[in-house]
């Protein structure tokens, strides 16, 4: 499962830099931590497996969590970047059957839901519980 590679790279590397961004840098563990907690928050929102959702996001730190987040929610990503145009954004989304479309600020909104969030009671389990809502089909392309 393709959401396990983020795991396997915080439990072997926790403190290696995984991303560096302008507004933000994360390390391998951060990355996951904060994916895992975009994850419960679809979760908690109604996500349910298999779900498709765009990001229609730019090139930014939160959108890898965003992306990250989708993949351990069991969900379907599709990255647009910002710029794609509405009408274009429509057809896709209608094609893909989307459940949500996730903009830059949605994302945003989401992280900012759980920064000041207390930790789960046991991450491990819930990891876990999250991992087994994985799909076979992770991610879709528009070229």
């Amino acid at each position: 499962m393709l959401a396990k590679l983020l795991s396997n790279a915080a439990q072997l590397t926790p403190e290696k830099i995984a991303i560096i961004g302008t507004e933000l840098t994360l390390s391998y563990r951060q990355l996951d931590d904060a994916s895992a907690q975009f994850a419960r928050q679809l979760i908690a929102q109604g996500m349910q497996s298999g779900d498709r959702i765009i990001l229609h996001a730019g090139n930014h730190p939160l959108t890898l969590i965003a992306f990250w987040g989708v993949l351990k929610a069991g969900g379907v990503t599709c990255i647009l970047h910002s710029s794609t145009k509405a009408i274009k954004l429509a057809g896709i989304s209608a094609r893909l059957r989307t459940r949500w479309v996730l903009a830059h600020d949605d994302i945003a909104a989401i992280c900012s839901a759980f920064a000041d969030a207390p930790a789960a009671a046991n991450p491990i389990a819930e990891l876990q519980a999250i991992e087994l809502r994985a799909t076979e089909l992770a991610m879709l392309v528009f070229t």
